[in-house]
């Protein structure tokens, strides 16, 4: 009886001790719970702050329509606004990889605290965190390889059959290219030699390239059809921008092929007409290019220069005359700081980005978060002294070009287009 008595009254004690451990157990998951509520809750704050808020106070400030500290902070005439977005990232990155940090010490230190059975914790929280890590890594790599299956899949039934595909830009629509049977091939040829790389001084010239239309040699010239560059040709030298190059004419179509046609019927003897016109080329890069022929002894008999829309341009972008045209992503490469990270890199490389990006263009209103392109204007600098600086910066080149004519015994010939209304001398 003793025995039976002591076993019930050791049972009884134990439930009272499992009902008093209850309310004490049940108000530690309640402060898990809140804590967990409120990092949660937290790290979604820091996120709306730090993808809308701060890059959209940025913005403002770059237009100069912020607090005046704020405006007094950004530099408009050195890095354009992504830039500085790009900064605030990195920044945000790091600045979010330290909370984080700090919240789990601070949470661990907490849980140490408030019980005693902290390794058992850490074991717990771990085991949560590991799973957790693992579902998200599962999550990403099926999404991942569900966009990759998408695309696939969207190519298939988009791509057209055999079809000479272009750009898509609006030179390609213009009426008379709908009545050239060369057209539809030279598009497609434009867009698959647009690939540049690097050439000394003059920072690019197109890659070579061999086709119907379009043909580059090694050294990024295109080809003028009909040059006979022997020995004791008779030598002239074309420069310029697109125009000069050639975009919407076919290698026959030219400008130098028609000065190549034309000089064959007035001399007699083989006559070599040099492209080196260029996309995106200012007068300064055809003066580089020109110098380095001469350096090499490749002396022309004429020199032809046809451009000053890409010196316009150029100071459009930048608001400085005697630049070359996208100063500023020229610079940002010379600038490891202004590189994005490798992370961004990846994330924005990947299939499922460009399905979310595609998605959202699909459903948001065309252009509606268009990037304001800096310009002299949002500079806000003067039209009339920017136009004196451009005409100075081209006359000063006209004037060296003059010098090394008459320094060779050449002749040189400057032209500029008006816009449409034909060509003026110079």
């Amino acid at each position: 009886m003793r025995l039976r008595v002591e076993h019930a009254h050791r049972d009884s004690n134990w439930e009272l001790a499992s009902v008093h451990r209850r309310p004490d157990t049940l108000m530690r998951n309640d402060s898990r719970a809140v804590l967990l509520s409120v990092l949660v809750g937290s790290l979604g704050l820091w996120f709306i702050f730090v993808v809308w808020i701060v890059p959209t106070l940025i913005e403002s400030a770059y237009r100069g329509e912020s607090w005046s500290f704020l405006n007094r902070m950004i530099n408009r005439q050195t890095h354009p606004v992504v830039d500085y977005i790009q900064d605030w990232y990195r920044l945000a990155a790091k600045m979010t990889i330290a909370g984080l940090l700090s919240g789990l010490g601070f949470w661990l230190v907490a849980l140490g605290i408030i019980s005693r059975a902290l390794v058992q914790r850490i074991r717990i929280v771990y085991k949560a965190v590991a799973i957790l890590t693992l579902n998200t890594l599962v999550l990403l790599v099926g999404f991942e390889l569900a966009a990759i299956g998408v695309f696939k899949i969207w190519g298939v039934f988009s791509k057209p059959a055999e079809q000479l595909v272009g750009e898509g830009t609006a030179y390609e629509t213009v009426s008379y290219y709908a009545s050239q049977n060369w057209a539809e091939q030279f598009w497609y040829e434009f867009r698959l030699s647009g690939k540049q790389r690097y050439y000394p001084y003059v920072g690019w010239r197109r890659a070579p390239f061999k086709g119907k239309t379009i043909e580059i040699d090694q050294n990024g010239i295109r080809l003028t059809p009909g040059a006979d560059c022997s020995a004791n040709s008779f030598k002239a030298f074309a420069f310029g921008g697109s125009t000069m190059w050639g975009t919407g004419s076919p290698n026959w179509g030219t400008i130098p092929a028609h000065l190549q046609a034309g000089l064959a019927k007035l001399r007699h003897g083989p006559v070599c007409v040099m492209n080196f016109g260029e996309s995106g080329y200012v007068s300064t890069q055809d003066v580089i290019m020109l110098l380095t022929q001469l350096r090499s002894g490749n002396v022309p008999d004429l020199v032809l220069f046809f451009n000053v829309s890409g010196d316009i341009y150029a100071a459009y972008q930048s608001g400085r005359a005697g630049v070359p045209q996208n100063l500023v992503e020229i610079a940002a490469r010379f600038e490891g700081g202004k590189n994005p990270p490798v992370l961004f890199e990846l994330l924005t490389g990947s299939h499922s980005y460009s399905l979310i990006e595609t998605l959202i263009d699909k459903l948001t209103i065309a252009n509606s978060r268009q990037r304001e392109l800096a310009t002299y204007e949002s500079m806000g600098i003067e039209v009339a002294k920017m136009s004196d600086l451009i005409v100075q910066a081209y006359f000063e080149n006209y004037k060296i070009v003059s010098a090394l004519a008459q320094s060779m015994a050449s002749s040189t010939s400057f032209s500029c287009s008006r816009s449409s209304r034909g060509v003026t001398s110079l």
